[in-house]
């Protein structure tokens, strides 16, 4: 309708007390939920919460489908069925301090990975002679935990679940062998940001500022180093061992059920993940585009206000997608069990073996649900 004003809401996302799902679950239930949503797909599709989209999606002939990167659209599905428009990539790569490998003599992660020599050892054989702890606070510290514990286990070459996410086996060594590596990057090694490090060398920032030398994640970090950073950087494949894939973040919009305006309602969501939308919002430095017109743009820098914002391996890009594993698709009990279990991981309460053992075992009854 013609008189329809768009209306843009934020969730304060630095506020640490705010929960984003079950603030929108109690807006649901009292009829004020926003039109469209940002949600995780198969934690409010199973709750019968969102707008079938396929019926809408397939009498939009200015939709394109076949413009999506393969695959990328069954990421919004649940039980075969379309809830979530998906276009904004979040494929997990290494961000690398150039200046710091070339100090140390240590090849570029880029030169590994072609030879196919980037694995985890050669990672923690990297990390060590890139760490500095001689002086407090720590002059130089290799690597800033940022990915979940879910990227290293699919970079370990693990596999969680099954193909509907309805069992896990997080209780296998190839699964939970790896998140005790990246554990013990921090317990055992050192060579990872701890939390009694300054906050200064912590997430994203500490790789801007210069104070580590690695990290995993998005394409989103580029602009957040971009002219904060003086020293040369670039982005590679992250270590992977045998069978390793990167993981892949996937996320988009979706129509709430009760939406009283759901044909204008998708023709926002249908505009956000369309060739337009996307233009504008990976313009702006953050997720990768998920349709294949515009992904050219973003890797040869066309998309950038600033093309220079473009690291010099930016093809990358173009190699990862298809090479990535998508995000599991959970319920909100099952996620809550196993970050559980890497929290006492990662402070070195349990062993990943036990933790996750017991982790798997109470998550088994909520990953058959939905």
């Amino acid at each position: 309708p013609p008189n329809l004003k768009l209306e843009i809401s934020y969730a304060p996302i630095n506020d640490p007390t705010f929960n984003y799902d079950e603030r929108l679950r109690a807006m649901m239930a009292g009829n004020t939920a926003p039109d469209t949503v940002r949600v995780a797909v198969r934690a409010f599709a199973a709750e019968g919460a969102l707008l079938e989209l396929d019926p809408y999606v397939q009498k939009d002939r200015s939709f394109d489908m076949a413009d999506n990167l393969p695959g990328v659209l069954d990421t919004g599905k649940w039980k075969n069925k379309t809830y979530v428009l998906v276009g904004k990539l979040g494929p997990q790569i290494l961000f690398y301090n150039v200046r710091r490998f070339q100090e140390a003599g240590i090849p570029l992660p880029n030169e590994q990975a072609d030879k196919g020599t980037w694995t985890f050892e050669s990672f923690v054989q990297a990390a060590e002679r890139l760490t500095n702890r001689r002086d407090t606070p720590p002059r130089q510290i290799a690597y800033g935990p940022y990915t979940s514990f879910w990227s290293w286990v699919a970079m370990g070459g693990g596999k969680p679940f099954n193909a509907d996410y309805t069992e896990g086996y997080m209780d296998r060594p190839e699964n939970f062998d790896p998140a005790q590596f990246r554990a013990d990057l921090l317990l055992r090694r050192s060579v990872a940001v701890r939390p009694d490090d300054p906050s200064t060398h912590k997430s994203w920032q500490g790789f801007a500022d210069g104070h580590i030398s690695m990290f995993i994640s998005g394409p989103w970090q580029m602009a957040r180093i971009h002219g904060r950073l003086s020293d040369p950087w670039d982005i590679a494949p992250p270590p992977l061992q045998r069978n390793g894939r990167p993981q892949m973040n996937a996320g988009g919009e979706a129509v709430w059920k009760g939406s009283k305006v759901p044909e204008a309602a998708y023709k926002w969501v249908a505009f956000m993940e369309g060739k337009e939308g996307q233009r504008i919002w990976s313009g702006l430095g953050t997720d990768l585009p998920g349709r294949k017109s515009v992904l050219n743009d973003f890797v040869s820098g066309k998309l950038f206000k600033d093309p220079k914002m473009a690291p010099a391996n930016n093809k990358l890009w173009l190699d990862i997608v298809p090479k990535a594993e998508k995000v599991h698709l959970l319920t909100n009990d099952a996620t809550r069990l196993y970050n559980e279990a890497w929290a006492a991981v990662e402070s070195g309460k349990l062993t990943a073996r036990d933790a996750f053992t017991e982790a798997n075992r109470q998550a088994a009854p909520h990953l058959k649900q939905g």
